[in-house]
C-alpha cells in the first residue's frame, strides 16, 4: 500500500488475530475436510476467492453472458441520487459498510451521489480476499472525488464481520451494503441466520441496502455461469489448484470438469466440478487420502433466486420493515432498502 494511501486514511485489515480466530490455512483445510467427506461433497463458495479467484471474478463480471453485475450496476446508476437523498437528514457521521466489496467498482456511483449531497461519512468495505480489498483502496485513491474519504476496510467473511460490527460502536448510523446477489451463495439456513445475527448487530432505523437476483429464464441463468470464452469454469477449477498449492494436494485438475445448470425445483444455479475418471487425493496436512470416483461431483457454489413476493415476506420475518424497491428495466434484478425495526420494552 503506497504512502499516499496510508495518509488519505484509506486501507484495510484483516480481521482475525485479535478475536481469536482460527489461522485461514487451518479453516480452509477444516472445511476441505468436511466438505470431501459430506455426501454429497462440497465445498464453502468462500474458498473461490483467493488472489487467482478474485482476477477470474472481475473477469467473469465483464463477460456478455453474465449479467447480474451489469444489471445491478444501471440500477445504482439509476436510482443513486435518488437513493442519497434518503439520507439527506443525516447531518452527523454514519457509516456505510459493504459486505462482499470487491474491487468497489460498482458501489462508486452510489458513493459519488452521496459526497455530491455533502453527506459525512466512512466506508467500510468488507471482504474475504486481500487482492480485491488492495483493488478497492487503490480505486478510490486514485479519484480525486474520494480523495478525502476515510476508509477503513476489513479483510474477513461476512459471518465474522457480524462479529465486529455487534462488537463495534453502536452509536454510529449505519447502512449496510450487501449487493450483488451474494445473499443467493448461502444455503435457505445460513440466509436465515446471517439476515437474523445482521438485524440483532444494528441500531433500530439502521438502513440495509440489499440486492436479490430474480428468477428468470433457465436459459439466461445456464449461459450467464457457463460463459462461452470458460473464465467461470476457469474459476471454479482455480478451486482445486488453491488446494493443491496450499494444502499441498494431489487433485488431477484436469481430470475435472465445470458443470453448472438450473435447478428449478430449489430455484437455484449450482456450480459442479465432476470427476471425468477415478481418481485418487492425498492432502497431507489433514492427513487424508480421498477416493473420487468417475461422475462424483464436488458442489463449489450455489447461487440462489429468489421472487420479490418472497423478498417482501423474509423482510418481514426477520424484522425489517421494507423502504423502498429498485428494479431494473426489465425486472430482472432487485435492490431493496430495509430499515431495521425493534421495539423498545
Amino acid at each position: 500500500m503506497s504512502e499516499s494511501t496510508v495518509a488519505l486514511r484509506q486501507g484495510w485489515r484483516t480481521l482475525g488475530s485479535e478475536e481469536a480466530n482460527p489461522p485461514e490455512h487451518d479453516e480452509f483445510a477444516l472445511d476441505v475436510l468436511r466438505g470431501l467427506t459430506s455426501s454429497p461433497m462440497r465445498i464453502p463458495s468462500r474458498w473461490l476467492y483467493d488472489a487467482r479467484g478474485s482476477e477470474l471474478f472481475v473477469e467473469i463480471t465483464t463477460t456478455e453472458e453474465y449479467y447480474p453485475t451489469r444489471v445491478e450496476t444501471s440500477i445504482l446508476e439509476t436510482y443513486a441520487s435518488h437513493i442519497a437523498e434518503t439520507f439527506l437528514w443525516h447531518r452527523h457521521l454514519f457509516r456505510v459498510i459493504e459486505l462482499g466489496a470487491g474491487d468497489g467498482t460498482k458501489i462508486a456511483t452510489l458513493l459519488r451521489a452521496f459526497l455530491s449531497v455533502g453527506l459525512h461519512f466512512d466506508f467500510v468495505p468488507i471482504d474475504c480476499s486481500p487482492k480485491a480489498l488492495d483493488a478497492c483502496v487503490d480505486h478510490f485513491s486514485s479519484e480525486s472525488a474520494f480523495q478525502n474519504l476515510s476508509i477503513h476496510g476489513l479483510c474477513t467473511d461476512y459471518f465474522r464481520a457480524l462479529t465486529w460490527l455487534n462488537s463495534d460502536d453502536h452509536t454510529q448510523p449505519n447502512l449496510v451494503l450487501f449487493l450483488g446477489s451474494n445473499i443467493g451463495n448461502l444455503t435457505s439456513e445460513e440466509m436465515r441466520s446471517f439476515l437474523t445475527s445482521l438485524w440483532f448487530s444494528l441500531n433500530h432505523g439502521d438502513l440495509i441496502l440489499i440486492g436479490f437476483d430474480l428468477v428468470k429464464d433457465s436459459n439466461v441463468l445456464e449461459c450467464a455461469y457457463n460463459d462461452i470464452s470458460g473464465v467461470t469454469r476457469a474459476f471454479n477449477l482455480n478451486l482445486l489448484q488453491r488446494i493443491n498449492r496450499e494444502l499441498h494436494a494431489d487433485f488431477p485438475v484436469t481430470d475435472f470438469y465445470h458443470h453448472a445448470f438450473w435447478n428449478p425445483r430449489r430455484e437455484q444455479m449450482e456450480s459442479w466440478l465432476i470427476a471425468d475418471r477415478d481418481c485418487c487425493v492425498k492432502i497431507p496436512p489433514i492427513h487424508r487420502e480421498f477416493s473420487i470416483p468417475c461422475n462424483a461431483g464436488i458442489l463449489v457454489e450455489v447461487s440462489r433466486k429468489f421472487r420479490p413476493s418472497g423478498v417482501s415476506c423474509l423482510a418481514d420475518e426477520i424484522g425489517f420493515r421494507v423502504e423502498e424497491q429498485f428494479f431494473d428495466l426489465e425486472q430482472q434484478f432487485l435492490d431493496v432498502l430495509w430499515c431495521v425495526q425493534k421495539r423498545s420494552f
